[in-house]
């Protein structure tokens, strides 16, 4: 109990941030718009990670002789492990609305998807193939020949990702800029302290730590929506014809005036005429 103890210590403090940036997505209603969805997306996988880690730990410990669930949590472990980089990729992409510019790269399509499509069909084919894990005869968890495919994988994400978020640095706040960077060497620092300390399981720690603070300081809904009427403030206007003008995206305006807005007001009342 000793070894698992460290184990289901930072496995659950991962299970509690994730959850409190779940139950932020719903109180702040952050349901609409393509960068909300991969956020929910990104929660919503780096939760079943850690279920999955915590399930695949559990039998680890006590060396359960049922391969079948051995082979399911860890395959499930991977694989949403190695989501989180790509859908992360997706949700910078989708912060410096930059879509225009990759839907026309076929080069860049294949750099976000191949190593993704890579891992998946390594996965399943491994319990055939046993080349990214397997359990040997002594019931005891043993990465494949070809594990470090998943590293370089993961690799490729963040370099991708660093280079992104870098290119567009003009069009984010500061505090937004860093705490975009931050999920990279925290990490690399969760990959290093593994590599150090087998037993001691932080990445799923540090990863949500790196959610949380997106959480925080980009998907504020209450800074660009007006929570009555659910349309977008000045500021939302306003970072979007950056985001235009930087990415020399072509767009059209339309203004609207509502001469006699205080006569409407009057009679219907703030709530119903905002």
């Amino acid at each position: 109990m000793r070894e698992l103890t460290p184990i289901i210590y930072f496995d659950v403090c991962a299970l509690i941030i994730i959850i409190v940036a779940a139950f932020s997505i719903v109180f702040r209603k952050m349901f609409h718009g393509i960068s909300n969805h991969l956020f929910i997306a990104l929660v919503a996988i780096i939760f079943a990670d850690i279920v999955f880690d915590l399930w695949a730990v559990a039998l680890d410990v006590v060396k359960s002789t049922n391969l079948a669930a051995r082979y399911i949590s860890h395959t499930g472990y991977l694989l949403f492990r190695n989501s989180t980089m790509p859908v992360y990729t997706l949700y910078i992409i989708s912060l410096t609305d930059t879509w225009h510019m990759i839907k026309g790269k076929l080069s860049t399509g294949l750099f976000i998807t191949f190593p993704i499509t890579v891992i998946f069909v390594s996965l399943l084919l491994n319990p055939i193939t046993h080349d990214m894990f397997y359990i040997d005869d002594n019931f005891v968890y043993t990465r494949g020949d070809l594990f470090w495919v998943a590293y370089i994988c993961a690799a490729s994400y963040v370099c991708f990702g660093l280079y992104y978020i870098i290119k567009s640095r003009k069009l984010f706040r500061p505090a937004h800029f860093m705490s975009m960077l931050l999920i990279y060497p925290l990490t690399l620092s969760a990959v290093a302290i593994q590599c150090l300390l087998p037993m001691c399981i932080v990445e799923l720690f540090f990863t949500s730590v790196a959610v949380i603070i997106v959480a925080i300081t980009i998907q504020r809904p209450e800074e660009l929506v007006d929570m009555v009427t659910e349309l977008g403030k000045h500021d939302a206007y306003a970072e979007a014809m950056k985001k235009n003008f930087v990415n020399q995206k072509e767009v059209g305006i339309i203004l609207i005036n509502i001469s006699n807005y205080s006569s409407v007001s009057a009679m219907l009342g703030y709530d119903q005429s905002s």
